[in-house]
């Protein structure tokens, strides 16, 4: 559990579609290992659906 920044950061990476395939797999088997990073990459993926749904408003209307 030291490390979790790190996979923390990994899991950013994940969720914005930045991580390499190798990261990918390595994320995976951390993942199935670390019962607080999953917890971490679900709050992650909540935050990021909420987000999806704001509506989108323009700051200087046309």
């Amino acid at each position: 559990m030291a490390d979790c920044a790190y996979w923390e950061y990994q899991i950013s990476l994940a969720l914005d579609g930045e991580l390499d395939p190798d990261g990918g797999d390595r994320l995976t088997r951390h993942l199935g290992e670390c019962p607080r990073c999953r917890s971490v990459r679900e709050a992650f993926e909540k935050s990021a659906q909420a987000i999806r749904t704001w509506p989108i408003r323009t700051l200087w209307p046309d």
